[in-house]
């Protein structure tokens, strides 16, 4: 049913002049505008993928490195937190000289002290609690986990 010329879009809020003619359904329903008609028949009857929102995709990704699930032989997870095993491998370097290591594409991996107050991220122990915690990228893992890590690789390989 068409509307008054200087009736507004319940979608967008432009008027008839900008967003073309108005249909309503019956009177007191939502209005819609010519624009707002043709993006919804796109959405629904187009053949264009969706597109992700946001700057971060759903790709699941090493918390240390950023490499991708695809483009690693073994990615392990534990709640919400993943290990590629190119970072278990420099995590365990890292346990065995007490030092800085660099990691896959460049991320280096050291240390935690033991003061820090940020647990391993795939247990969830201080660094006070266990013998060492190593850091790298927006994650944590302590020793014990990185040997369960390396058993896993070891295992599956």
């Amino acid at each position: 049913m068409p509307v008054d010329e200087d009736a507004t879009c319940s979608f967008c809020g432009n008027a008839s002049a900008i967003g073309g003619v108005m249909a309503e359904a019956d009177t007191g329903s939502p209005r819609i505008c010519a624009r707002c008609t043709e993006t919804c028949r796109k959405l629904v009857v187009g053949n264009e993928p969706p597109k992700t929102v946001g700057r971060r995709n759903t790709k699941v990704r090493c918390s240390f490195c950023n490499v991708s699930q695809a483009d690693t032989r073994k990615l392990i997870a534990a709640s919400g937190i993943y290990i590629c095993e190119g970072c278990v491998a420099a995590a365990t370097d890292v346990v065995t000289t007490a030092g800085a290591v660099r990691g896959p594409r460049q991320v280096v991996l050291r240390p935690a002290s033991p003061n820090e107050l940020h647990p391993c991220r795939f247990c969830g122990k201080a660094p006070g609690q266990v013998a060492s915690v190593v850091k790298g990228g927006r994650a944590r893992i302590c020793n014990e986990c990185l040997d369960l890590c390396t058993a896993i690789i070891r295992e599956e390989l």
